[in-house]
């Protein structure tokens, strides 16, 4: 036997993978390439160590001598006897190592799940790939972590967590420098990743534990946070989570890890191969000598005894096989491209014959003759192709006609040995009538795939397209500035241009934002608006890594997930700064010569990564290659003929002409860069080109398109697809006034668009010209009354259907030319208020109806109701007080000065001449005792100040507080006051509902400011009301008014509600304010005020009025965070804020006030259905409430009711009624006979007996529940109607019981 150097001992990827052609897997519609991965766990000196098996051509054990063989893995071998008791290798236990299943860390907020399994007839370790996104998003887990952050400030004493925080950041940073950088080197040199960019990574968290982070890195976040607050509304979160959805649907699903020991000699079994493939191609037999060599790998032949087989092994000739694919011509690719796509498209599904048969016959077929002889330079691809596949179709069917496919290395071995007779001719038969080679067949993967990326150019159409020419200007104009002032810019600093990058960092750090555009407030909050006295200096010192700012935000997505390991590795009681590898050098090696062979650019061609990828990169939208070059690029992905695009696969129209680099380097970014920065430039200079740069991208790309030719010119087809045609007068992304009035016209054309005569009549209008489009656009709306115009001579029922429905929408009207119509579509539809051939009066009418309808927003108080601790606020209630204390609150807050506030309405009101104009005048000549005069006047400021009042926008009302000063100062008292407003039938009703109660009104009362008479509604949803007070001797914010009365005036044609001024607000003030503050320690009047907002605002508000207040109490600040956290249905977010709460307030000594969190941490529990848990928080409270408070107090009842619904849950209804009962006890002796907590009460009564089977006692508790929830909240129509049901399901059950009897 010969030796040879020893030259397979690494790690490497074997197969069609690495050999060509992996592309034919399309047919069998697979994306990639399934992944064969040698694993070479040690190496084998000496011959006598093979035991060769008799009846088993190519299979052999390994006899185990320590002398002869040496092991390379960190494992030892498993050794066990043969059947004769010679110790030999167990190659069954070389595979199962690899089994099990484990999660690796993906993208940000994926984990990818292996599962391994194998058998004894098994070569390999089947290893299937599971890519789980987690349900949280990106934003969601900044949040999350933000949100623990928090806590973790909050405590007093977190200077002793540094030193464990600094040996958690300084393990991390050896295991990136010793395993995952050196892991990956070849890509971290070529995207210019190095320790540094993961140091700096690593210093944005230090702040959580008072350690300083360098300043420069500072200084970037906040230059970047400051250009991202200011454009933000340009960012689109989508985009990275598309990318992700397409990565995963990219990746491997599956990969066999082959275990294999290395031959350190020639077995006798291959000579006659070698003499052969030496006399026939001697350079090729040279280079196998000189490079490759032999390896077994664990597979059981099944011609052997049982008892032997967890030790057999069969031989390997990948490396050889590897080494000829490698040498291949093209014409001998092709012919293997084709052979593939044969076998892939008409025979892999049938299992008739053995994949390596394939292999082979190409094999001997490059070998036997001489193909490159039969073509010419002049033959295309297609020719050859077509050529190869009959011939090979005309060898095979020879082969399985006799039987016989002889292996190309074994002599004694036929391939076709196990096969049968009838699977033989089946596959001959398909061979023979079956295979169509130009037949045109679909690739259904990459029309999925086409379909995310339609999905992809929608969301960009939708969100690039309503841009405004102007906003991306500025943006990118502002962005150069961010790159020329970058601190430390990285010496090559060449990016992808400025539009490209632009966009990309607003993408980002949008995505990272949160619906709620939150996130980065507050971590900038925590993070960068900090006092760093007596801190710790930085980690590493002030060095930081020379990036780009686009390049520092893509490490920016990586930040939660880093903070959330290193939060994790804190929370390790345990944690020593020891790193655990699970692999030895050469393992280590190993993995890096796999991940090198699969990313060298010429393997990615051939094991399709790059095919899998490439129709994402090609789908741009400024592109510079043709669209015939784009769609020639993208037609072979999703069909082709079996001779289509070989030898390289669907790549080949993009990879003509052109050579790829070797290996993987930072000079491969440079042609997207220079790319990039070309398309960038191209944009520039067509936005700068733009007629108009008030016109959105939409109208530039339809002023670009070329006009319409007729049928006997040549089509163009424009390069850009027709975009959905749509335009704001507004480039904010929040209305800040009441309106938002929305144009329908299918023929809108922004070259004819009067903007200015629109804005004149109200400032925020939405043009559209696809009704799908607008529908969407407006059900996003909330806060804000919506009237809607429509420019079509079509009336189209359906669309006036869906627009009726609509609550966001207040009115519709129609213009029509030609003044046809049905009468009857009027009495259909309740708002339509008229059809208009005169757009002037249309126009005028709109003016006057947005003057005329109500801005206002009044909530209710029970004049004999007092307002104690236990009391459930409605929404008309928490309304009241707010307005009641909304004065007193905005007092106690620093004013903002004038010139605030014209900077912000001037940057709000670009484009809008009228409003300008009113805010020039508005600086130059406001005074304080002017401000009536300017407030009355129909103009910005009290167009935003009325909104701000509605919505309860804090900061606004902030930002006008100095002008809400004057004016409350210098109102002018008047006797009687009358205002006539238009409402809706839910402020109409509640007014009928309440008469005789005290009632607020957000914002001010104050006289009409046209004329009565000339009010008017036609609209069936709507009502005129007229509000009058008599003996009107002040106006200010906090006014209390009883509703004396509300009856309908016959000459007026309206409503009337007279009102009653009251003297003792304050007492009603102050006596809210005392009962507020008795409930806990530390009720201030801004808590008190975020506490109001729970009751009629949505939960993203709340949770922003509590984030953006300062110098409060931090342990109620947490108990609402709870209570928003439990409302959203975030349990476990919710128990992780109320215990920070309970411990802040365990620390500060308020042991009485912990009886809250307690109840509501038994509440979570309760909804989590961990009703042990519940039980024992819910005693916890009681036993404080007992301690602190008399045992009849109303708070104990409460516990005593909180328990016995728990004890219910539980099926304890002996023990339930027992805690019940005390409960009523308490709740009868001290609340009034009509209270919601009775009704309750009597309810609970009733679920118990009802499970106790006592239906008489059952009965008479949901009767007297019922009656009084018919009083107190007649409209709860689903409590009412569920206590019916019961009561019906009782009598049922009372009469089978009879009947029984």
């Amino acid at each position: 036997m010969a030796t040879i150097t020893k030259i397979g001992n690494q790690f490497f990827v074997s197969g069609s993978t690495i050999e060509g052609a992996a592309y034919a897997r399309h047919f069998a519609q697979q994306s990639i390439q399934d992944l064969d991965m040698m694993l070479v766990e040690g190496r084998i000196i000496s011959p006598s160590c093979i035991l060769k098996l008799k009846d088993a051509v190519g299979f052999v054990q390994v006899k185990y001598d320590e002398n002869y063989i040496q092991l390379s893995s960190h494992t030892p071998f498993s050794t066990k006897s043969n059947q004769n008791g010679i110790l030999c290798i167990n190659g069954l236990k070389m595979k199962e190592k690899y089994c099990g299943t484990e999660s690796i860390y993906f993208l940000p907020t994926s984990t990818i799940i292996t599962t391994g399994q194998t058998a004894i007839n098994s070569a390999s370790a089947e290893v299937k790939f599971k890519c789980n996104s987690s349900s949280i998003t990106l934003d969601e887990q900044f949040e999350n972590i933000l949100n623990s952050i928090r806590r973790i400030k909050a405590q007093e004493h977190i200077e002793c967590l540094q030193s464990k925080y600094i040996l958690v950041c300084n393990t991390f940073l050896r295991s990136l420098s010793q395993f995952a950088l050196p892991l990956i080197s070849t890509i971290a040199e070529a995207e210019n990743l190095n320790l540094q960019t993961f140091k700096d990574l690593i210093s944005l968290t230090s702040p959580i534990y008072n350690i300083q982070m360098p300043q420069v890195i500072k200084v970037r976040l906040n230059d970047l946070l400051e250009f991202y607050e200011k454009y933000k509304h340009l960012g689109n979160e989508s985009f990275l989570k598309e990318y992700i959805e397409y990565g995963q649907l990219c990746i491997n699903n599956e990969a066999d890890f082959v275990p294999a020991l290395q031959l350190d000699f020639w077995p006798d079994d291959i000579q006659s191969f070698l003499e052969r493939i030496h006399r026939h191609r001697p350079q090729l037999y040279q280079l196998i000598i000189d490079t490759t060599s032999m390896h077994l790998i664990p597979k059981w032949s099944e011609k052997t005894a049982k008892i032997d087989e967890e030790l057999e092994f069969r031989y390997s000739f990948s490396e050889i096989e590897r080494t000829l694919a490698m040498n291949r011509t093209r014409v001998e690719q092709i012919l293997n491209g084709v052979a593939r796509s044969i076998y892939y498209k008409y025979l892999k599904h049938r299992s008739l014959i053995p994949s390596y048969l394939i292999k082979t016959t190409v094999l001997w077929m490059c070998e036997l003759r001489n193909l490159n002889d039969q073509f010419t330079d002049e033959d295309d691809d297609r020719t050859i192709a077509l050529v190869l596949a009959e011939q090979w179709l005309v060898y095979v069917k020879e082969i399985l006609s006799n039987g016989v496919c002889k292996h190309y290395f074994i002599d004694e071995m036929n391939l076709l040995g196990s096969c049968s007779t009838e699977a033989l001719q089946t596959a001959i038969d398909i061979l023979e009538h079956g295979v169509d080679l130009d037949a045109d067949e679909k690739i259904n993967i990459f029309i999925e795939q086409k379909n995310l990326l339609n999905q992809h150019r929608h969301t960009m159409e939708n969100w690039f397209g309503n841009m405004k020419v102007k906003d991306i200007l500025d943006a990118m104009n502002e962005y150069k500035l961010l790159k020329e002032n970058w601190l430390c810019p990285s010496r090559d600093f060449q990016d992808n241009g400025s539009a490209i990058d632009c966009l990309h960092v607003l993408n980002l750090l949008r995505t990272l934002d949160g619906p709620y555009q939150q996130n980065w407030s507050t971590f900038k909050r925590l993070f960068l608006d900090t006092n760093e006295t007596n801190w710790l200096p930085c980690l590493w010192g002030e060095a930081v890594d020379d990036c780009s700012p686009s390049d520092f935000v893509d490490s920016l997505v990586g930040l939660g997930n880093m903070l959330s390991q290193i939060q994790t590795a804190m929370e390790k009681e345990d944690f020593d700064g020891t790193i655990n590898m699970a692999m030895n050098q050469h393992e280590f090696s190993g993995v890096q010569n796999i991940l090198n062979d699969l990313i060298k650019p010429s393997n990615m061609v051939h094991n399709n990564l790059m095919t899998s990828w490439l129709p994402m990169l090609i789908e741009t939208y400024f592109n510079e290659l043709s669209t015939s070059t784009l769609f020639n690029a993208r037609a072979p992905f999703q069909h082709r003929s079996i001779i289509d695009n070989h030898p390289n696969g669907p790549l080949s129209n993009l990879l003509k002409n052109l050579s790829l680099p070797s290996e993987w380097n930072s000079s491969m970014r440079q042609p997207f860069l220079q790319y990039g920065q070309h398309v960038s430039n191209n944009f520039f200079d067509l936005l700068n080109n733009a007629p108009d740069h008030d016109m959105t991208i939409n109208d530039l790309i339809k002023y670009y398109e070329p006009p319409l030719q007729t049928s006997s010119q040549s089509v163009t087809t424009s390069s850009i697809p027709k975009q959905i045609i749509s335009h704001a007068t507004n480039s904010s992304s929040i209305n800040k006034e009441e309106f938002t009035l929305v144009i329908f016209d299918p023929d809108f054309d922004i070259k004819t668009i009067e903007e200015d005569q629109y804005r004149s009549i109200n400032d925020y209008v939405l043009f559209y010209a696809e009704k799908s489009q607008l529908l969407s656009s407006i059900q996003s709306i909330n806060e804000e009354k919506i009237l809607i115009i429509i420019f079509d001579q079509i009336f189209d029922r359906n669309f006036l259907d869906q627009l009726q429905n609509l609550n966001q929408v207040d009115s519709i009207s129609i213009y029509s030319i030609q003044g046809n119509y049905d009468e009857s579509i009027k009495n259909d539809y309740s708002k339509l208020i008229d059809i208009y051939t005169d757009k002037l009066l249309l126009f005028e009418q709109l003016r006057m109806r947005i003057k005329q309808l109500s801005t206002l927003i009044f909530g209710f108080h029970n004049v004999e109701r007092i307002c104690p601790t236990f009391e459930k606020f409605s929404k008309d209630n928490g309304i009241f007080f707010w307005n009641l204390l909304l004065k007193d609150y905005l007092m106690i807050n620093s004013s903002a000065d004038q010139s605030l506030l014209v900077e912000k309405c001037r940057e709000y009101y670009r484009g809008n001449a009228d409003e300008m104009e009113n805010i020039e005048l508005f600086e130059k000549t406001y005074r304080s005792e002017n401000a009536f005069e300017w407030y009355l006047k129909h103009c910005f400021l009290s167009k935003q100040l009325n909104k701000a009042f509605r919505t309860a926008d804090v900061e606004q009302l902030k930002l006008f507080r100095f002008f809400i000063d004057d004016l409350c100062s210098n109102i002018k008292s008047t006797n009687i006051v009358h205002r006539t407003v238009i409402l809706s039938l839910d402020q109409y009703e509640m007014l009928l509902k309440n008469i005789g109660q005290l009632m607020t009104f957000s914002g001010l009362l104050i006289n009409d400011t046209i004329e009565t008479e000339t009010i008017y509604s036609s609209s069936k949803t709507q009502v005129i009301v007229k509000f009058e007070v008599k003996n009107m001797n002040s106006i200010d914010l906090n006014n209390i008014f009883q509703l004396n009365s509300f009856e309908f005036d016959d000459n007026l044609q309206l409503w009337i509600a007279h009102l009653m001024m009251i003297d003792n607000g304050n007492e009603i003030k102050q006596q809210y304010l005392s009962i507020k503050q008795q409930t806990m320690e530390k009720m201030t009047l801004p808590i008190i005020m975020g506490d109001l907002l729970f009751t009629f605002q949505n939960l993203s508000k709340v949770q922003k009025y509590f984030e953006n207040l300062q110098n409060e109490d931090d342990a109620l600040i947490y108990n609402y965070y709870g209570n928003i956290n439990y409302l959203k249905g975030e349990y476990d977010l919710a128990l992780e804020n109320f215990q920070i709460s309970y411990e802040l307030m365990i620390s500060d000594e308020r042991i009485k006030d912990t009886a809250f969190l307690l109840h509501d941490i038994g509440y979570v529990y309760d909804m989590k259905k961990d009703y042990k848990e519940a039980y024992d928080y819910h005693m916890r409270a009681l036993e404080i409430r007992q301690i602190y408070s008399s045992e009849d107090d109303i708070q104990i009842g409460i516990s005593l009711y909180n328990i016995g619904r728990t004890l219910v849950t539980m099926n304890n209804h002996d023990q339930a009624l027992i805690y019940h009962q005390k409960a009523l006890n308490i709740w009868e002796k001290k609340l009034p006979f009509n209270h919601h907590l009775i009704a309750q009460s009597l309810h609970s009564h009733g679920v118990v007996y009802f499970n106790k089977r006592d239906y008489t006692q059952a009965s008479y508790y949901y009767k007297k529940a019922l009656d009084l929830y018919e009083k107190i909240t007649p409209r709860d129509e689903h409590g009412i109607l569920m206590i019916k049901n019961i009561l019906e399901q009782i009598q049922d059950l009372t009469a089978q019981q009879l009947i029984t009897s």
